[in-house]
């Protein structure tokens, strides 16, 4: 054998080596793709299930605050029953209780429209914020007219279209 052939063999078996290292580093990069996608998916739920745990707590603690304290669940329900009795100190405890309680509802209105909800959870929202909306007593909707600048304009945009028609165009 001359020095040629050995060459080109050792060139040969050189490109089938670096082939099969090619092959390999492909198969490797391929398993941690896949591992890094699934760390992915897992950090998501897990980050998902803490947003929709502190959200539910943000609602807990605001009916909670309504619950626990006898006199704030007395005016709420003299609003809802007979607006007239609020005395102005009152309504402006109902006003500052709506206004905390709306700007959770606003964290979960844009959550939602970001997809970063379970679609069960976004619903339950919008069927508490329609029917506290739709109902001309609540103190949400009682507070809106006077605390909506505080909300962003697609928040703004979306209480506005829960509330009837003849309401918002007055």
């Amino acid at each position: 054998m001359d020095f040629v052939t050995i060459a080109q063999m050792l060139g040969n078996f050189g490109e089938f080596v670096g082939a099969i290292a090619v092959v390999a580093t492909l198969g490797y990069l391929a398993v941690q793709v896949r591992e890094s996608k699934a760390a992915t998916e897992a950090n998501t739920k897990q980050l998902t299930a803490m947003m929709e745990a502190e959200m539910t707590s943000h609602w807990l603690s605001n009916t909670q605050s309504l619950a626990n304290d006898r006199e704030l669940t007395e005016i709420y329900h003299r609003m809802m029953t007979d607006p007239d009795s609020i005395s102005p100190s009152e309504g402006l405890r109902m006003f500052f209780w709506s206004i905390a309680a709306l700007k959770s509802g606003e964290f979960t209105f844009h959550q939602g429209e970001h997809g970063n909800l379970d679609g069960s959870l976004w619903q339950s929202n919008h069927a508490l914020l329609s029917g506290a909306f739709s109902n001309p007593e609540n103190p949400w909707r009682r507070a809106w007219p006077g605390a909506k600048h505080m909300y962003s304009l697609d928040f703004q945009t979306y209480i506005d279209s829960l509330i009837p028609e003849e309401i918002v165009s007055e």
